[in-house]
């Protein structure tokens, strides 16, 4: 397996910033590439992880300590633990302003974290790992494992199904007995454990607050911060609609999706490729998939949404550079896919160049002058070189 894309990044960062946060869901390996910049880097290393009472306990006297150890790049890990640090970390950072002080790692994304960490606006990068995209570990299994099973690395590398399914039970239950409330989410787990299943329920449709909020019964406002939570702990994505000046009535509401598509899986209740492939929720497993694959990949090039109108233009990705639309995607799990009337609308109404259906497999080929079928790693080899 290669050695992480974002570590080149994670090296060059660190070279420029005073603090770095490495951000993004546990066990996606956040902590495995912190330990590896040890040895890449000019400075030693001190690593300081907040989950362990013993490290917590060092920092009773944070800015004694950490002035002891002001020659060395601090790694402190699961920082959302200890907020009032980041106010300390700017007074050290400006008292020797020097890059490579600290790198922080983090289970909240960097909207939570600066409700934090205002106080280090200019001194401090964000770079989000996400889990194992299949690109990076196309040498290991086929793309239809990587598919059932997620990009988490216990859970994609289990030796067995069972021990693969074993470790995402525990995991979901982790997050929602555990990591959610100390995110802020002061919830019943219950009550979160039944709000992600029904959102797992949704995967790929119009996020609709009322008709979760009902069957609930909780308020929409509620329904809306228990998606805000999972949001930010990486869980789950929304996909907004593209807006244009346009007079046709458009889709407002964003699609929903579960962002891994192991955790996704097995929150419905499927436990085998084989069952996968005759469930009803099989399209909609595939459309996520395909849409969290690009959205790793295209990161900081261009922004994602999708297209609807209530006349029946319909579009599942529309890829938007420098403001205007670049690509639009259909996404079908299929051998011998069709082309919708819906989709020649959108493309029609966004004056896309590039056109493309998605399937599993198989080289690009021409299913009308305008619109190509497509394999997904072929795609992503095209996205990776733009």
């Amino acid at each position: 397996m290669k050695i992480r894309k974002e570590f080149a990044l994670l090296y060059e960062v660190l070279t420029e910033f005073p603090v770095v946060a490495l951000v993004g869901p546990r066990q996606c390996g956040k902590t495995t590439m912190a330990k590896m910049v040890e040895g890449q880097i000019s400075k030693s290393c001190l690593y300081l992880d907040l989950e362990l009472s013993s490290d917590l306990a060092k920092l009773n006297e944070a800015e004694l300590y950490l002035k002891s150890h002001e020659d060395k790049l601090i790694v402190i890990d699961e920082v959302q633990h200890k907020p009032e640090l980041f106010s300390l970390l700017r007074a050290l950072v400006d008292q020797k302003s020097e890059n490579s002080r600290f790198l922080i790692l983090g289970s909240a994304s960097p909207q939570l974290l600066r409700q934090t960490a205002e106080a280090l606006t200019g001194r401090i990068f964000y770079l989000e790992l996400t889990p194992f995209s299949y690109m990076e570990v196309a040498d290991e299994k086929p793309l239809r494992e990587h598919w059932f099973l997620g990009g988490y690395p216990k859970s994609f590398f289990a030796k067995t199904l069972a021990a693969s399914q074993r470790w995402q039970a525990q995991y979901i239950k982790n997050y929602i007995e555990r990591d959610l409330p100390q995110l802020g989410l002061n919830v019943s787990p219950v009550v979160i454990e039944r709000f992600w299943r029904m959102l797992a329920s949704y995967h790929g449709g119009i996020w609709n607050a009322s008709k979760i909020a009902q069957a609930m019964g909780l308020s929409n406002n509620t329904i809306a911060k228990y998606l805000y939570y999972l949001e930010e702990a990486f869980l789950v994505h929304s996909l907004p609609p593209y807006f244009q000046n346009s007079l046709k009535r458009l889709v407002k509401s964003p699609k929903v999706y579960i962002r891994d598509s192991g955790l996704f899986h097995h929150l419905v209740y499927i436990y085998s490729l084989e069952q996968l492939m005759g469930d009803i929720r099989l399209g909609a497993s595939w459309e996520g998939y395909v849409v969290e694959q690009i959205r790793i990949v295209t990161l900081e090039k261009c922004k994602l949404y999708f297209y609807r109108t209530h006349n029946g233009a319909e579009c599942d990705l529309v890829l938007v550079k420098n403001g205007l639309p670049w690509m639009s995607i259909e996404i079908k799990f299929s051998s011998q896919p069709t082309i919708s009337r819906g989709f020649f609308e959108s493309i029609a109404d966004l004056k896309t160049k590039e056109n493309y259906v998605v399937i599993p497999e198989g080289d690009a080929y021409p299913m009308h002058p305008e619109v190509k079928a497509i394999g997904l790693v072929q795609l992503i080899k095209i996205l990776e070189n733009q």
